[in-house]
Protein backbone atom coordinates (compact mmCIF):
# COMPACT_ATOMS: atom_id res chain seq x y z
CA UNK A 1 0.00 0.00 0.00
CA UNK A 2 2.65 2.20 0.98
CA UNK A 3 4.47 1.92 -1.91
CA UNK A 4 1.46 2.37 -4.41
CA UNK A 5 0.34 5.40 -2.82
CA UNK A 6 4.18 7.04 -3.02
CA UNK A 7 3.52 6.08 -7.19
CA UNK A 8 0.45 7.74 -6.97
CA UNK A 9 1.84 10.88 -5.60
CA UNK A 10 4.92 10.90 -7.27
CA UNK A 11 3.09 10.43 -10.37
CA UNK A 12 0.86 13.29 -10.57
CA UNK A 13 4.23 15.62 -9.86
CA UNK A 14 6.47 14.28 -12.60
CA UNK A 15 4.12 14.54 -15.80
CA UNK A 16 3.01 18.08 -17.41
CA UNK A 17 0.24 19.30 -15.57
CA UNK A 18 -0.43 22.31 -12.82
CA UNK A 19 0.23 20.24 -9.76
CA UNK A 20 3.50 19.47 -10.90
CA UNK A 21 6.39 19.80 -8.59
CA UNK A 22 9.07 17.95 -9.69
CA UNK A 23 11.78 18.19 -6.68
CA UNK A 24 8.53 16.31 -4.76
CA UNK A 25 8.50 13.84 -7.20
CA UNK A 26 11.98 12.67 -7.48
CA UNK A 27 11.63 12.39 -3.57
CA UNK A 28 8.93 10.47 -3.40
CA UNK A 29 10.21 8.53 -6.23
CA UNK A 30 13.56 7.60 -4.57
CA UNK A 31 11.91 6.82 -1.99
CA UNK A 32 9.44 4.51 -3.56
CA UNK A 33 12.35 2.91 -5.73
CA UNK A 34 14.15 2.10 -2.20
CA UNK A 35 10.85 0.08 -0.89
CA UNK A 36 10.52 -1.74 -4.14
CA UNK A 37 14.31 -2.80 -4.29
CA UNK A 38 13.65 -4.07 -0.49
CA UNK A 39 10.45 -6.04 -1.51
CA UNK A 40 12.00 -7.13 -4.56
CA UNK A 41 9.07 -5.92 -6.85
CA UNK A 42 10.61 -5.63 -10.26
CA UNK A 43 7.86 -4.28 -11.26
CA UNK A 44 7.32 -1.58 -9.53
CA UNK A 45 10.97 -0.70 -10.10
CA UNK A 46 10.40 -0.40 -13.72
CA UNK A 47 7.54 1.71 -13.22
CA UNK A 48 9.24 3.90 -11.26
CA UNK A 49 12.53 4.48 -13.65
CA UNK A 50 10.42 5.03 -16.23
CA UNK A 51 8.95 7.73 -14.12
CA UNK A 52 12.33 8.57 -13.30
CA UNK A 53 13.05 9.29 -16.59
CA UNK A 54 10.07 11.42 -17.47
CA UNK A 55 10.96 13.58 -14.68
CA UNK A 56 14.70 14.08 -16.00
CA UNK A 57 13.16 14.53 -19.49
CA UNK A 58 10.84 17.25 -18.55
CA UNK A 59 13.36 19.16 -15.71
CA UNK A 60 16.55 18.93 -18.33
CA UNK A 61 18.29 16.17 -16.27
CA UNK A 62 21.90 14.42 -16.75
CA UNK A 63 21.23 12.98 -19.74
CA UNK A 64 24.10 9.59 -18.55
CA UNK A 65 21.44 9.33 -15.81
CA UNK A 66 18.49 9.44 -18.15
CA UNK A 67 20.30 6.19 -20.30
CA UNK A 68 20.61 4.68 -17.57
CA UNK A 69 16.68 4.99 -16.12
CA UNK A 70 15.60 3.69 -19.59
CA UNK A 71 17.97 1.25 -20.20
CA UNK A 72 16.74 -0.80 -16.73
CA UNK A 73 13.21 0.17 -17.01
CA UNK A 74 13.25 -2.03 -20.24
CA UNK A 75 15.11 -4.58 -19.09
CA UNK A 76 12.96 -5.05 -16.05
CA UNK A 77 9.98 -4.92 -18.25
CA UNK A 78 11.04 -7.57 -20.10
CA UNK A 79 12.39 -9.72 -17.47
CA UNK A 80 8.31 -9.43 -15.60
CA UNK A 81 7.19 -10.44 -19.14
CA UNK A 82 4.75 -6.83 -19.13
CA UNK A 83 4.32 -5.68 -22.26
CA UNK A 84 2.10 -2.47 -21.32
CA UNK A 85 4.81 -0.90 -18.91
CA UNK A 86 7.61 -2.45 -21.67
CA UNK A 87 5.93 -0.32 -24.25
CA UNK A 88 5.70 2.71 -22.30
CA UNK A 89 9.17 2.37 -21.02
CA UNK A 90 10.57 2.02 -25.07
CA UNK A 91 8.45 5.17 -25.78
CA UNK A 92 9.90 7.37 -23.59
CA UNK A 93 13.67 5.96 -24.22
CA UNK A 94 13.11 8.10 -27.21
CA UNK A 95 14.24 11.17 -24.45
CA UNK A 96 17.18 8.71 -23.43
CA UNK A 97 18.64 8.02 -26.87
CA UNK A 98 17.67 11.21 -28.38
CA UNK A 99 18.68 13.80 -25.36
CA UNK A 100 22.32 11.58 -26.00
CA UNK A 101 22.20 12.02 -29.61
CA UNK A 102 21.82 8.46 -30.58
CA UNK A 103 18.49 8.56 -33.24
CA UNK A 104 18.94 5.31 -34.18
CA UNK A 105 18.44 3.89 -30.97
CA UNK A 106 15.63 5.84 -30.24
CA UNK A 107 13.79 5.38 -33.74
CA UNK A 108 14.82 1.31 -32.89
CA UNK A 109 12.75 1.72 -29.66
CA UNK A 110 9.63 3.33 -31.41
CA UNK A 111 9.67 0.87 -33.73
CA UNK A 112 9.23 -1.81 -31.25
CA UNK A 113 6.85 0.21 -29.06
CA UNK A 114 4.46 0.50 -32.14
CA UNK A 115 4.44 -3.42 -32.73
CA UNK A 116 3.38 -3.73 -29.03
CA UNK A 117 0.48 -0.77 -29.38
CA UNK A 118 -0.57 -2.55 -31.73
CA UNK A 119 -0.47 -5.82 -30.34
CA UNK A 120 -2.37 -4.39 -27.18
CA UNK A 121 -4.77 -2.33 -29.79
CA UNK A 122 -3.82 0.81 -27.79
CA UNK A 123 -4.59 3.46 -31.10
CA UNK A 124 -3.82 6.65 -28.26
CA UNK A 125 -0.12 5.30 -28.26
CA UNK A 126 0.18 3.81 -31.00
CA UNK A 127 -0.24 7.20 -32.78
CA UNK A 128 1.88 8.94 -29.82
CA UNK A 129 4.69 6.46 -31.00
CA UNK A 130 4.24 7.06 -34.31
CA UNK A 131 4.24 10.92 -33.76
CA UNK A 132 7.74 10.41 -31.78
CA UNK A 133 9.41 8.77 -35.08
CA UNK A 134 7.64 12.03 -37.64
CA UNK A 135 9.94 14.32 -35.19
CA UNK A 136 13.01 11.71 -35.27
CA UNK A 137 12.43 11.89 -39.48
CA UNK A 138 11.78 15.76 -39.67
CA UNK A 139 14.97 16.09 -37.44
CA UNK A 140 17.03 13.69 -39.46
CA UNK A 141 15.76 15.24 -42.65
CA UNK A 142 13.70 12.35 -44.02
CA UNK A 143 10.66 14.91 -45.03
CA UNK A 144 8.60 12.41 -46.71
CA UNK A 145 9.06 9.96 -44.05
CA UNK A 146 8.15 12.97 -41.37
CA UNK A 147 5.13 13.37 -43.32
CA UNK A 148 4.22 9.37 -43.53
CA UNK A 149 4.67 8.98 -39.71
CA UNK A 150 2.50 11.94 -39.32
CA UNK A 151 -0.44 11.53 -41.12
CA UNK A 152 -0.81 7.68 -39.96
CA UNK A 153 -0.33 9.45 -36.57
CA UNK A 154 -3.01 11.63 -37.04
CA UNK A 155 -5.42 9.25 -38.85
CA UNK A 156 -5.27 7.18 -35.69
CA UNK A 157 -5.74 10.14 -33.07
CA UNK A 158 -8.94 10.88 -35.21
CA UNK A 159 -10.07 7.55 -34.59
CA UNK A 160 -8.85 7.36 -30.59
CA UNK A 161 -10.80 11.10 -30.38
CA UNK A 162 -6.97 11.51 -28.98
CA UNK A 163 -7.30 15.56 -29.80
CA UNK A 164 -3.69 16.40 -28.28
CA UNK A 165 -2.27 13.60 -30.33
CA UNK A 166 -3.69 15.49 -32.94
CA UNK A 167 -2.07 18.80 -32.57
CA UNK A 168 1.09 17.07 -31.68
CA UNK A 169 1.32 15.15 -34.62
CA UNK A 170 1.19 17.75 -36.98
CA UNK A 171 3.08 20.59 -34.29
CA UNK A 172 5.83 20.71 -37.28
CA UNK A 173 4.35 19.73 -40.40
CA UNK A 174 3.86 23.42 -41.38
CA UNK A 175 7.40 23.89 -41.21
CA UNK A 176 7.93 21.06 -43.77
CA UNK A 177 6.10 22.98 -46.14
CA UNK A 178 7.67 25.89 -44.94
CA UNK A 179 11.14 24.67 -46.06
CA UNK A 180 9.46 23.44 -49.37
CA UNK A 181 8.13 26.67 -50.05
CA UNK A 182 4.42 25.61 -49.48
CA UNK A 183 3.78 28.93 -47.46
CA UNK A 184 -0.01 29.12 -48.12
CA UNK A 185 -0.16 25.44 -47.35
CA UNK A 186 2.55 25.89 -44.23
CA UNK A 187 0.33 28.68 -42.86
CA UNK A 188 -3.28 26.82 -42.99
CA UNK A 189 -1.51 23.59 -41.31
CA UNK A 190 0.23 26.11 -38.81
CA UNK A 191 -3.23 28.14 -37.55
CA UNK A 192 -5.23 24.78 -37.72
CA UNK A 193 -2.79 22.68 -35.47
CA UNK A 194 -3.06 25.81 -32.95
CA UNK A 195 -6.81 25.98 -32.85
CA UNK A 196 -6.59 22.19 -32.10
CA UNK A 197 -4.09 22.79 -29.28
CA UNK A 198 -5.67 25.25 -27.64
CA UNK A 199 -9.07 23.16 -27.66
CA UNK A 200 -6.84 20.64 -24.91
CA UNK A 201 -4.29 23.11 -24.12
CA UNK A 202 -1.36 21.07 -25.86
CA UNK A 203 1.59 23.40 -24.70
CA UNK A 204 4.00 22.11 -27.37
CA UNK A 205 2.30 23.62 -30.43
CA UNK A 206 0.84 26.11 -28.79
CA UNK A 207 4.72 27.31 -27.66
CA UNK A 208 6.49 26.26 -30.98
CA UNK A 209 4.28 26.15 -33.55
CA UNK A 210 2.98 29.50 -32.50
CA UNK A 211 6.91 30.66 -32.48
CA UNK A 212 7.12 29.49 -35.80
CA UNK A 213 4.12 30.79 -37.31
CA UNK A 214 5.63 34.29 -35.75
CA UNK A 215 8.89 33.69 -37.65
CA UNK A 216 7.35 32.75 -40.67
CA UNK A 217 5.05 35.78 -40.89
CA UNK A 218 8.33 37.70 -40.37
CA UNK A 219 9.70 36.58 -43.38
CA UNK A 220 6.27 37.41 -45.55
CA UNK A 221 7.11 40.93 -43.86
CA UNK A 222 4.01 40.87 -40.84
CA UNK A 223 6.46 41.76 -38.12
CA UNK A 224 3.32 42.74 -35.83
CA UNK A 225 1.50 39.72 -36.42
CA UNK A 226 4.98 38.10 -36.36
CA UNK A 227 6.21 39.49 -32.79
CA UNK A 228 2.94 38.91 -31.53
CA UNK A 229 2.85 35.10 -32.01
CA UNK A 230 6.34 34.92 -30.53
CA UNK A 231 5.60 37.29 -27.67
CA UNK A 232 2.22 34.91 -26.80
CA UNK A 233 4.32 31.67 -27.60
CA UNK A 234 6.98 32.61 -24.64
CA UNK A 235 4.81 33.90 -22.49
CA UNK A 236 2.81 30.53 -22.67
CA UNK A 237 6.01 28.75 -22.09
CA UNK A 238 6.89 30.70 -19.69
CA UNK A 239 3.82 29.99 -17.58
CA UNK A 240 2.98 26.71 -18.06
CA UNK A 241 6.30 25.05 -19.77
CA UNK A 242 9.31 26.58 -18.65
CA UNK A 243 11.94 24.18 -20.43
CA UNK A 244 10.17 25.34 -24.08
CA UNK A 245 10.61 28.79 -23.40
CA UNK A 246 13.96 29.44 -25.05
CA UNK A 247 12.33 28.40 -28.77
CA UNK A 248 10.15 31.46 -28.72
CA UNK A 249 12.85 33.71 -27.17
CA UNK A 250 15.41 32.85 -30.24
CA UNK A 251 12.32 33.54 -32.53
CA UNK A 252 11.97 36.88 -30.64
CA UNK A 253 15.74 37.55 -31.78
CA UNK A 254 15.56 36.64 -35.33
CA UNK A 255 12.30 39.07 -35.47
CA UNK A 256 13.55 41.71 -34.10
CA UNK A 257 16.85 41.21 -36.35
CA UNK A 258 15.15 41.01 -39.31
CA UNK A 259 13.16 44.39 -38.44
CA UNK A 260 16.25 46.08 -37.61
CA UNK A 261 15.72 46.80 -34.08
CA UNK A 262 19.39 45.63 -33.08
CA UNK A 263 18.50 47.32 -29.54
CA UNK A 264 15.63 45.24 -28.93
CA UNK A 265 17.61 42.22 -29.96
CA UNK A 266 20.57 42.81 -27.81
CA UNK A 267 18.56 42.77 -25.00
CA UNK A 268 16.96 39.38 -25.85
CA UNK A 269 20.29 37.96 -27.02
CA UNK A 270 21.90 38.58 -23.44
CA UNK A 271 19.26 36.76 -21.52
CA UNK A 272 19.30 33.77 -23.95
CA UNK A 273 21.03 30.88 -22.94
CA UNK A 274 24.12 29.48 -24.85
CA UNK A 275 22.70 26.92 -26.99
CA UNK A 276 25.39 24.34 -25.68
CA UNK A 277 24.00 24.14 -22.33
CA UNK A 278 20.14 23.54 -23.79
CA UNK A 279 21.68 21.16 -26.45
CA UNK A 280 23.50 19.36 -22.87
CA UNK A 281 19.29 18.89 -21.29
CA UNK A 282 17.50 19.33 -23.74
CA UNK A 283 19.04 17.03 -26.60
CA UNK A 284 15.71 15.32 -27.74
CA UNK A 285 14.32 18.60 -28.63
CA UNK A 286 16.71 19.86 -31.79
CA UNK A 287 14.00 21.96 -33.11
CA UNK A 288 14.85 24.33 -29.76
CA UNK A 289 18.48 24.38 -29.28
CA UNK A 290 19.64 24.62 -33.08
CA UNK A 291 17.01 27.70 -33.44
CA UNK A 292 18.74 29.55 -30.31
CA UNK A 293 22.41 28.51 -32.03
CA UNK A 294 21.17 30.41 -35.19
CA UNK A 295 19.90 33.10 -33.21
CA UNK A 296 23.30 33.45 -31.79
CA UNK A 297 24.72 33.28 -34.84
CA UNK A 298 22.26 35.68 -36.38
CA UNK A 299 22.95 38.19 -33.56
CA UNK A 300 27.03 37.81 -33.96
CA UNK A 301 26.62 38.82 -37.42
CA UNK A 302 24.57 41.57 -37.36
CA UNK A 303 26.81 43.19 -34.55
CA UNK A 304 29.70 42.40 -36.58
CA UNK A 305 31.43 39.75 -34.77
CA UNK A 306 31.94 37.71 -37.97
CA UNK A 307 34.54 35.48 -36.11
CA UNK A 308 32.25 34.45 -33.64
CA UNK A 309 29.32 33.73 -35.78
CA UNK A 310 31.48 31.65 -38.11
CA UNK A 311 33.43 30.31 -34.65
CA UNK A 312 29.55 29.33 -33.74
CA UNK A 313 28.33 27.98 -36.36
CA UNK A 314 30.92 25.47 -36.91
CA UNK A 315 30.23 24.25 -33.54
CA UNK A 316 26.83 23.92 -33.92
CA UNK A 317 27.61 22.22 -37.52
CA UNK A 318 30.33 19.81 -35.86
CA UNK A 319 27.05 19.18 -32.89
CA UNK A 320 24.48 18.69 -35.72
CA UNK A 321 27.08 16.55 -37.61
CA UNK A 322 27.62 14.30 -34.60
CA UNK A 323 23.93 13.43 -34.12
CA UNK A 324 23.12 13.12 -37.72
CA UNK A 325 20.50 16.11 -37.36
CA UNK A 326 19.76 18.10 -40.30
CA UNK A 327 16.71 20.53 -39.18
CA UNK A 328 17.79 24.01 -40.31
CA UNK A 329 21.45 22.95 -41.23
CA UNK A 330 20.59 25.18 -44.60
CA UNK A 331 20.71 28.13 -42.57
CA UNK A 332 23.12 27.52 -40.22
CA UNK A 333 25.36 26.71 -43.37
CA UNK A 334 24.05 29.81 -45.08
CA UNK A 335 24.73 31.73 -41.86
CA UNK A 336 28.42 30.61 -42.10
CA UNK A 337 28.64 31.47 -45.38
CA UNK A 338 27.55 35.23 -44.85
CA UNK A 339 29.92 35.72 -41.72
CA UNK A 340 33.03 34.89 -44.22
CA UNK A 341 31.73 37.29 -47.02
CA UNK A 342 31.29 39.67 -43.89
CA UNK A 343 34.79 39.02 -42.71
CA UNK A 344 36.47 39.16 -45.53
CA UNK A 345 35.04 42.16 -46.78
CA UNK A 346 35.94 44.07 -43.37
CA UNK A 347 39.66 42.56 -43.49
CA UNK A 348 39.91 44.57 -47.10
CA UNK A 349 38.71 47.61 -46.14
CA UNK A 350 40.88 47.37 -43.15
CA UNK A 351 44.24 46.45 -44.85
CA UNK A 352 43.17 48.91 -48.37
CA UNK A 353 43.77 45.56 -50.46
Amino acid sequence: MELASLLARAAIRTTVNFARDPAEARLLLERARILSLDLGDRTAEARILWNLLILSAYTGGDKEERLVYGERAVALARQVDGPEQLAFALHDSFYAYAGAGQWARARAALDEACDLWRRLDNLPMLSESLMRQHWISLATGEYDHALAYAEEAYRLSMESHNLDAQALSHFMIGFVHWERGEIEEALAIMEDDIAIAESVNSLTPLIGTRADLGLLYGELGDFTRGLALAEEARATAERLLPILRFWPHAVQISLRLRQGDLTAAKELAQTLFDYQTLKERFGYMPFMWVRVGLAHGEYALAVGAYDQAVALMDELTADLDEAGIWYLRPDVLHLKGRALLQWGSSHTEETGA
